[in-house]
């Protein structure tokens, strides 16, 4: 069924106040660690919470 074209053109919406900076750290062969640090509009730290996420 084809789908109408206003439904298949969704712009998407970055929230300015839920803004991430990520970092990524690998050693190209066993994996790599993600670190997301929240960050404000301008990109400034909003504090230094930090959630290490290893794939």
């Amino acid at each position: 069924m084809a789908t109408r074209p206003e439904e298949r053109m969704i712009e998407p919406d970055m929230n300015p106040q839920d803004l991430w900076l990520e970092e990524v750290f690998t050693d190209r062969r066993v994996g790599t660690i993600r670190r997301m640090i929240p960050v404000d509009g301008r990109a400034r730290e909003r504090g230094r919470i930090e959630f290490p996420i290893a794939l």
